[in-house]
């Protein structure tokens, strides 16, 4: 893809143009110098990075559309879910991390894990689903911190009687 000249190339561009005009610059000195300082304005051109590109694209998509970063930024602010910000929004989620990385806002919720005094009573008292709702966590998660602990699990046997 063909990227655009910035004015200062293009008039760079024009002047190397009159220049080796000339057959014989290259025994000029000063034309030699100039013909470097021109290809040094024409070769440096500004490096954009993938993720610089995109940053641009999603601003300019944010943009378009009037209170639409305000209100996602109000939103990401109050911690709700992507996934509930998307019911709102149906756009690409890399949207929303790059209104959180503009606005320096913080990613995820960080989960802290209990001590294993604080585990192991919320496991006894009410199992897999109460320890996961008291900490905010999956019962997967309970079950590795369970397994990092070295807390046993109880397990329910039902005994069919005949």
């Amino acid at each position: 893809m063909r990227r655009r000249k910035s004015p200062a190339q293009q008039k760079a561009w024009d002047e190397l143009l009159l220049l080796i005009n000339d057959p014989e610059w290259y025994l000029d000195k000063e034309k030699s110098k100039r013909h470097k300082q021109l290809m040094l304005i024409i070769e440096t051109e500004e490096e954009i990075t993938t993720s610089e590109k995109n940053d641009r694209r999603y601003q300019l998509y944010l943009n378009a559309r009037s209170g639409m970063e305000e209100d996602i930024v109000e939103m990401l602010k109050q911690e709700m879910p992507i996934s509930e910000i998307r019911k709102k929004y149906r756009i690409d989620a890399r949207v929303f991390a790059y209104v959180r990385r503009k606005h320096k806002l913080k990613r995820y919720r960080r989960l802290q894990m209990p001590t294993k005094i604080e585990l192991e009573e919320a496991y006894k008292i009410g199992g897999w689903k109460k320890a996961s709702r008291d900490f905010g966590a999956s019962q997967g998660t309970i079950y590795q911190w369970m397994r990092k602990y070295g807390i046993e699990r109880n397990y329910v046997i039902n005994e069919m009687e005949d």
